[in-house]
């Protein structure tokens, strides 16, 4: 996690999207991380975050969770976002 920890310094996201499982949540994750169930993002993400034009970095154990991600937030009309693999 040490590489989310200097794009986070960089001030290049402003939000660190963790869409792992709870209990991947559990065993450990970045302090700067929000958590969101993948089956409730699309209900929470925009009463939490109503700016469209937020610059999202998505994290999952292998990618598959984040590029469902990606396509729920697109479909709500959120554009800026990226994706950060295998987070162990």
């Amino acid at each position: 996690m040490k590489n989310l920890n200097i794009l986070l310094r960089k001030k290049k996201f402003d939000l660190l999207l963790d869409v792992r499982s709870v209990d991947e949540w559990n065993q450990g994750h970045n302090v700067h991380a929000v958590y969101i169930q993948l089956d409730l993002l699309q209900k929470i993400f925009p009463k939490k975050f109503p700016n469209k034009e937020i610059k999202v970095l998505i994290y999952c154990r292998t990618g598959n969770r984040a590029c469902q991600t990606v396509e729920k937030l697109n479909s709500l009309g959120y554009k800026m976002f990226t994706i950060h693999l295998k987070i162990i």
